[in-house]
């Protein structure tokens, strides 16, 4: 029995040593996220006060700094749902959603930058509602479409919905660069970037996924998350019909 009791101790100590690494390195690693933006911001507000810029210069510069802040509203609005989800704070509205409805909203917001990138939506769906939170839903949608955005160079991003032999299903497909199959079970994970998108233009957060996860959870849906180097990823939200 003291054999087992300090087996135990052991083992919770390094379970207490692993989770104080990972705090370490998340707040290391959003200090740093959140420390480039402001840098970039300031670094090209002061440029900008010289006198002697041509007015596209100037135009650059703004251009940047609205970029730079739209990168670091995302960390602070991924951060904000993140601190509800540990702080277990989701105050869910459960009531039929439209999620037709839902999805074009969204669409209508993002279809604007994702064409200017020469990439295409496509729509395919019948009336569907599901019971849930409409804004929790949509910022499942957002994020998977983001990240869809994110890795999608050029083609198409499909969006499926409707009722399958299962359930009611939303489905997000895009033609992109896809993910790798060593890498596939992991993008859920917070933080977590594949190889091929550590850019800052193509990484993000790292912690859209993670969210989607547990926004699908509390609504009762499956993620299924399918793709192939080179060929383009597949992401389902499965609800399961009682």
């Amino acid at each position: 029995e003291l054999g087992q009791l300090a087996r135990s101790i052991q083992q919770l100590k390094q379970d207490l040593d692993f989770l104080n690494r990972e705090r370490s390195e998340f707040l290391a690693t959003v200090s740093h996220e959140l420390r480039t933006p402001l840098t970039y911001i300031k670094g090209y507000a002061d440029i900008l006060e010289r006198q002697t810029l041509t007015p596209d210069e100037q135009q650059r510069y703004i251009t940047i700094i609205r970029e730079e802040s739209q990168q670091m509203n995302e960390w602070i609005e991924q951060l904000f749902w993140l601190a509800r989800i540990d702080a277990n704070a989701f105050m869910m509205e459960r009531k039929p959603v439209d999620v037709e409805d839902l999805i074009h909203q969204v669409i209508r917001l993002m279809r604007p930058d994702i064409e200017q990138e020469n990439v295409s939506f496509e729509i395919e769906g019948e009336r569907l509602e599901v019971m849930g939170d409409a804004q929790q839903l949509r910022q499942m949608i957002v994020n998977i479409i983001e990240n869809a955005r994110r890795h999608t160079t050029s083609g198409k991003i499909i969006v499926r919905y409707g009722v399958n032999a299962v359930g009611a299903f939303i489905q997000i497909e895009d033609t992109g660069e896809g993910i790798a199959a060593e890498s596939l079970p992991h993008v859920t994970k917070r933080l977590y970037r594949t190889e091929a998108s550590r850019s800052r233009k193509h990484g993000g957060t790292g912690i859209g996924l993670s969210i989607v996860e547990a926004i699908a959870q509390t609504h009762g849906a499956e993620l299924n998350i399918k793709s192939q180097l080179g060929h383009g990823t597949q992401v389902t939200l499965q609800w399961k019909e009682k």
